[in-house]
């Protein structure tokens, strides 16, 4: 009977033990991969399916149903265990505000439908229940941590968790990255990837020359904007066009396109975990370079027209050493290069970076033609001097 008596003590015991250092305890999980934790987070891996688009009917229907609801929480819970296993690779030291350090914790939340932080901070405090049910799975399947949602330590981290989201936004005006110092610690690309990746990247340059790019406005003060274009809501539309080799998001999503449909089911051969675009927004003005100025240079020699935003491709590896972060940028570089040093291409205390998932788009692909396709009616697209 004591024998029973102690044990039963012992085994009511494991939840407060484990409440003490629930952190520590991830940690412990993640140090044999701290340099890939990706690897045990949530995110899209590379798939080149184009996602369906929900009919009208259904997208009337779900405001109507607990899909929706049911989605938002996945997003919320999959956003808080993915900075739980972030924090844990780096040490725990979370920043004030998400920096390009946590690229990746934000995956979910970009097929969600929350307007902004505020929304997202509501819903938390509405479904706080459901979202630590659901983490409490992801950590029991992912991990094999008992995650207990009575602990204070975790209602502290969640909270703190949902605040650096909420500030972060505020401070971007969306979901994104601010740039932090040592932005991803990287591990050199194998040559034989860096090969393969020169070889996409030489095939993707030749394809791009044959497509163009073609918009519809009806303001055309709106068309120098390149990332506030509006679509046209009127029976008077003009159309216009410009070469895709000079559209940078445009580009960079034909890369990502290119990239995925290669590596799709061939995780042995490319060990690519991720692919992202990369978007440089400046906070206020134009976008300037490293030295402060408003031109950048075009790796063939000249400068560019003034941007108001600039798009490139980041691509996640896994290599032997650890993960390696490498960005494609057909506009400034003629090779691909590390995460930081593309970063270190831009003015970092007047600029701001978003890393958005790639996921390919029905509306987008239907705006890139065939130079052939594209009717004599339609007129090139201004360019900002």
């Amino acid at each position: 009977m004591k024998k029973f008596i102690f044990i039963l003590a012992a085994l009511l015991c494991v939840p407060a033990i484990y409440a003490e250092d629930f952190s520590r305890q991830v940690s412990n999980k993640i140090i044999p991969v701290s340099n890939k934790y990706l690897l045990k987070t949530y995110g899209f891996r590379p798939s080149a399916a184009l996602p369906q688009e929900p009919s009208l009917w259904d997208s009337f229907t779900s405001l109507f149903t607990s899909e929706r609801k049911e989605a938002k929480q996945k997003a919320l819970a999959q956003y808080i265990y993915n900075m739980y296993i972030v924090d844990a690779a780096k040490g725990g030291q979370t920043p004030k505000y998400l920096t390009t350090q946590y690229t990746g914790v934000l995956d979910p939340l970009y097929r969600s439908s929350f307007k902004n932080a505020e929304d997202a901070e509501s819903f938390f405090k509405d479904n706080k229940t459901e979202i630590q049910a659901l983490l409490k799975e992801y950590f029991e399947k992912n991990l094999h941590l008992t995650y207990n949602p009575k602990d204070k330590n975790n209602e502290y981290t969640l909270n703190k968790y949902i605040k650096i989201l909420k500030d972060t936004y505020n401070q971007n005006k969306k979901f994104s990255y601010m740039y932090g110092s040592g932005a991803i610690n990287t591990t050199r690309l194998s040559e034989n990837r860096k090969n393969q990746l020169s070889a996409m990247i030489k095939d993707n340059n030749i394809r791009n020359k044959n497509l163009a790019v073609i918009y519809q406005n009806t303001d055309l003060s709106a068309m120098l904007d390149n990332a506030n274009r509006t679509a046209a809501h009127s029976s008077s539309k003009t159309y216009t066009y410009r070469p895709l080799k000079e559209e940078c998001s445009a580009c960079s999503y034909t890369f990502c396109k290119d990239i995925c449909t290669a590596a799709q089911n061939k995780y042995g051969q490319y060990k690519i975990l991720r692919v992202y675009q990369l978007y440089a927004y400046p906070k206020t003005g134009y976008l300037k370079d490293s030295q402060g100025k408003n031109r950048f240079q075009k790796p063939e020699g000249g400068t560019y027209p003034l941007w108001d935003y600039h798009s490139a491709s980041l691509l996640v590896f896994e290599e032997k050493s650890g993960l390696n972060f490498t960005v494609t940028d057909n506009f400034l570089l003629k090779e691909p290069v590390s995460f930081q040093d593309w970063i270190n291409l831009f003015d970092k205390n007047t600029t701001f970076f978003t890393v958005v998932p790639f996921i390919r788009n029905g509306n987008t692909e239907n705006s890139i033609k065939e130079f052939s396709e594209v009717p004599s009616s339609y007129k090139p697209h201004p360019v900002r001097k």
